[in-house]
């Protein structure tokens, strides 16, 4: 049986269900063949019956994969392919619509939705060929195909490049409203209090959001 070796070759859901194992386990040698047992496809029944020499290897593999971060490739490419689908990468954070943003910010509220979600937030800029957004498709449907098929390696990178996106896209929108703020101040000195205070919030979060606060557990 082979067994899984490297963050490429583990699926979005295998990683969900060695997350779940690493919380739940109250017991070193449990854990131990749990991780086994999941990572080469078998049942926990089989781990126990392998050859000591045999569990030793795979014991070590499995820790020596946990070590390791998966690798993230900057080069993020435009179509990839599902199973049999082709799906388009939305790459362009100004040409999404206000409803996959709502849907990315709802997915993404702390650090247990980034994993628990995250078949979900690749699912708002992964879409199939030809549709828009939800409609023509499933969304449910394509982010539990992304899930089952997408690798962790390949999620990793994807995530990454779309939370930088989406925070230069905060800062830009943020910039714009600045500049708006002072030049409605310019034509109207009577509003400087009041606009005064909205320019020091709209300073405020792009701090945070140059911080990199502000796209997980920052709370509306």
């Amino acid at each position: 049986m082979i067994m899984i070796e490297s963050y490429r070759d583990m699926t979005i859901a295998k990683y969900m269900e060695i997350m779940d194992i690493l919380d739940e386990a109250t017991d070193e040698t449990e854990l131990v063949v749990s991780l086994i047992a999941a990572l080469s496809e078998q049942s926990e029944d089989e781990i126990e019956r392998l050859p000591l020499k045999e569990f030793n290897k795979r014991r070590i593999k499995a820790i020596e994969l946990l070590k390791t971060k998966p690798k993230t490739d900057r080069r993020i490419p435009n179509k990839i392919k599902i199973g049999e689908k082709s799906y388009r990468i939305e790459k362009d954070c100004f040409s999404i619509s206000a409803g996959q943003y709502i849907d990315y910010r709802g997915y993404l509220k702390s650090v247990d939705d980034l994993k628990n979600n995250l078949h979900r937030i690749l699912s708002v800029f992964i879409i199939p060929e030809g549709c828009e957004y939800g409609e023509g498709y499933d969304l449910n449907e394509v982010a539990n195909e992304i899930r089952d098929n997408v690798s962790f390696e390949l999620a990793t990178s994807l995530s990454a490049f779309f939370l930088a996106v989406s925070q230069n896209c905060i800062k830009h929108i943020l910039q714009s409203l600045k500049k708006e703020t002072i030049r409605t101040m310019a034509r109207n000195p009577k509003t400087e209090k009041e606009l005064t205070e909205a320019l020091m919030e709209i300073q405020r979060l792009n701090d945070l959001v140059s911080n990199g606060v502000g796209l997980i557990g920052q709370s509306e």
